[in-house]
């Protein structure tokens, strides 16, 4: 008689050290919130520049060479080589070289650093917990500043502008519905206060690309409703919805209704969107291989104004599309396109995944798992809307966004998350710590650490 197969455990979660998620997590608060420009006291403190390097001393010591190489062997992480390469090798060819290097080396490596700790610090889920927490907290407070700001288009520091705020807000909605469904105590009563405060700032920015995103979000909201809490999830969501349609005011309703007239300015100046979108498919056509150069778009503006004898502007390209494919050339875009298509396809995955798992069993685990992938796959979705109208084509909240739908696909492959049952950590051992060319050694929690802790985090 054989004997009866024995079910192969489910590996160990995977636990960084705090330092590592609270690291994490404040440089996040740092690149993504712009904390240190909302509280004007931190701004002599150059925490930017500080936090990144702290932050990329901390990763190169703790997270693991593998896990490195399985981020870059996903479609997203093609993706990403695929343009980031190009970026570099259009830098001779664009229409300022030195304008071009300087943003790739001085400014682009954030949303790259961005990119990497956002997939990797994903796969640790508690790590995963603050950083949303952190990030849901301070997107709350900055709609609730949005409340008492002077009159006009809200922003959030110096270097987000109106419309980018919008983004912000528009990107963390899903994170402050995934505390709200998933959490106890504090942190479900911090995603309830953050989704209207999101709302509310994006009304306050004026902008009409973060009102048609929120208006985008909701159907696929309702599309990825979970099971078992689809009626009230559901419900939430349009009454969010209608709740600001209603609170709109006269100057969000007043622009969002002139985006469909054909006598604004954005359809008849020489300035307005559907102009610069018109020029922008001719620099495309002009150089479908080498493009302008990374953030050469504007400076392709300027040159094409030269001889109008009157003062020009520098233009934005405000479509995300048409200017990183003007910017980087069309094999550079196609990489582009593999980064945010899939990113949604790995998180789509893990969801019907951990959707399977839950109606078979209702595993409490595979529910959170389940809606962890819902909302990275909303919250890349609206960025991807939004940026039809803005220039957010490098943006650290893009890279954001498509790095915890990474996240989530890594941490949920390697760890088989309600896939079995987790044997008990052997006592005594410990991660082990150094990088000595990356180790490539699973950790081992320390001892008392168990599966049924983490699965409360």
């Amino acid at each position: 008689m054989t004997a009866a197969a024995i079910p192969s455990p489910r590996p160990l979660p995977l636990r960084y050290p705090q330092a590592l998620a609270y690291c994490v997590a404040a440089y996040f608060l740092i690149a993504l919130g712009r904390a240190h420009e909302i509280i004007p006291q931190l701004q002599p403190l150059r925490l930017g520049i500080l936090g990144a390097l702290v932050t990329a001393f901390m990763a190169f010591r703790y997270f693991r060479r593998s896990d490195f190489d399985a981020l870059l062997s996903t479609t997203p992480g093609k993706g990403l080589i695929l343009a980031t390469v190009f970026a570099a090798l259009t830098i001779p060819t664009g229409i300022w070289p030195k304008a071009s290097f300087d943003y790739l080396v001085k400014v682009h490596y954030n949303a790259l650093l961005v990119f990497t700790c956002a997939a990797l610090a994903f796969m640790d889920r508690r790590t995963m917990r603050w950083i949303v927490l952190l990030l849901v907290i301070d997107v709350m407070l900055a709609g609730a500043a949005s409340i008492r700001a002077p009159a006009g288009r809200f922003e959030i520091g110096s270097t987000y502008d109106a419309n980018e705020t919008a983004s912000f807000f528009v990107m963390c909605i899903p994170w402050g519905i995934y505390l709200l469904v998933t959490e106890k105590g504090w942190p479900r009563w911090v995603g309830l206060a953050a989704i209207p405060m999101c709302l509310i700032g994006v009304l306050k920015t004026g902008s009409r690309g973060g009102l048609l995103g929120v208006a985008a979000m909701i159907p696929f909201l309702v599309y990825l409703s979970p099971p078992k809490k689809r009626g009230p999830f559901i419900l939430a969501v349009i009454v969010g919805g209608l709740g600001t349609m209603l609170s709109m005011g006269e100057q969000a309703t007043y622009r969002l209704l002139k985006s469909f007239d054909t006598q604004e300015y954005n359809y008849t100046t020489e300035d307005g969107r559907v102009e610069v979108w018109k020029r922008g498919l001719g620099y495309i056509a002009h150089a479908p291989l080498q493009g302008v150069g990374m953030d050469g778009f504007g400076y392709k503006e300027l040159a094409s104004k030269t001889d109008k004898g009157f003062g020009v502007r520098q233009t934005a390209a405000h479509n995300m599309y048409i200017q990183v494919a003007a910017e980087l050339g069309l094999i550079g875009f196609a990489g582009f396109l593999a980064m945010l298509f899939g990113g949604l396809q790995i998180a789509g995955k893990v969801r019907v995944r951990m959707k399977r798992q839950f109606e078979a069993n209702h595993d409490p685990e595979a529910f959170r798992e389940m809606l962890r992938a819902a909302m990275a796959q909303v919250s890349l979705y609206s960025l991807m809307c939004t940026g039809f109208f803005l220039s957010i084509g490098y943006s650290s909240m893009l890279y954001f966004a498509v790095g915890a739908a990474c996240g989530q696909w890594l941490g949920n492959r390697s760890y088989g998350f309600g896939s079995g049952p987790t044997p008990e950590p052997r006592p005594g051992q410990r991660p082990v710590r150094g990088m000595r060319g990356w180790r490539t050694a699973r950790p081992i929690p320390a001892a008392g650490m168990t599966a049924s802790r983490f699965s409360q985090s």
